[in-house]
């Protein structure tokens, strides 16, 4: 079985080739097996899936969406597969889950109406597609690597990410998710 540092290596090789799409696979693989442990399961269901995304949002958006904090976030996107509420909207983890994360795993790859790019982003465009910034990876990759479920994982020991103006070895912050929290309340940001 390939290990959660594995998965986490080939998704930061991806980013830095700028291969989003491919960047993602992984990634999501990596928050499944992560849920499985940090659960205790042998087999996540999709409420797991998206309840370690919940969980977890403050630190994707603070990581993903720097300058946003969030423990839950809406946007106004339709899918086959979501559920919105009464005005149109949905969360970013029936997205992540859905739209990214099943299209990926089970079919040929993420919805054409999710564009991705480099600007700290997250909203509809003219034709109501969804704009996603890129650096939302990070934030799930950050969300695994801080997972006190991961503290005995491993990477390379090159492999850094960097939360606000710090920046890690991965191989130093496995598990550690004191270190994301203490950084938010030194800024002000966030107490958990």
């Amino acid at each position: 079985m390939i290990s959660v540092g594995e998965r986490i290596r080939e998704s930061i090789d991806y980013m830095d080739q700028g291969r989003i799409e491919a960047a993602l696979t992984p990634a999501c693989i990596a928050i499944d097996i992560t849920a499985q442990k940090y659960f205790s399961k042998p087999k996540t269901t999709k409420n797991d899936y998206k309840q370690f995304l919940v969980e977890h949002m403050w630190l994707i958006t603070y990581m993903g969406l720097p300058g946003v904090v969030a423990e839950s976030i809406k946007v106004r996107f339709s899918h086959k597969d979501i559920i919105n509420d009464q005005d149109g909207y949905c969360t970013l983890e029936q997205i992540i889950y859905h739209v990214v994360r099943c299209n990926l795993v089970h079919s040929t790859g993420i919805d054409d109406r999710i564009v991705w790019n480099n600007h700290i982003v997250l909203g509809n465009d003219a034709e109501g597609r969804l704009i996603v910034s890129s650096k939302l990876i990070w934030g799930l990759i950050g969300a695994v690597v801080f997972c006190e479920a991961n503290r005995d994982e491993n990477i390379n020991e090159m492999y850094w990410l960097s939360v606000h103006d710090f920046k890690f070895f991965i191989n130093d912050v496995w598990g550690r998710i004191d270190i994301p929290r203490r950084i938010l309340k030194m800024n002000g940001a966030f107490t958990i």
